[in-house]
């Protein structure tokens, strides 16, 4: 589990259209590409990170799954 505001903050970026760095990602998500086994699934648990989708696929292992969350948690806010 990675929570960080950075990713917040990157998503936020790319929502205004700005760059989007990749080492600030690859930094953010370093502990999964640490460990030995790659985990199989991401769950984007948060609206803001689906926005990062692609930029996610880029740095992680190429047979991640990832599960987008932003109906699920915006049903689960808004009812």
């Amino acid at each position: 589990m990675i929570a960080s505001s950075e990713l917040v903050e990157l998503a936020e970026k790319k929502l205004h259209n700005q760059i989007i760095s990749k080492e600030i990602l690859m930094h953010i998500v370093t502990p999964w590409i640490k460990i030995k086994k790659s985990p199989d699934t991401i769950v984007l648990g948060c609206t803001h990170f689906p926005l990062l989708l692609k930029e996610l696929k880029e740095v992680l292992f190429k047979k991640t799954l990832f599960v987008d969350s932003r109906i699920a948690i915006s049903k689960r806010a808004f009812g």
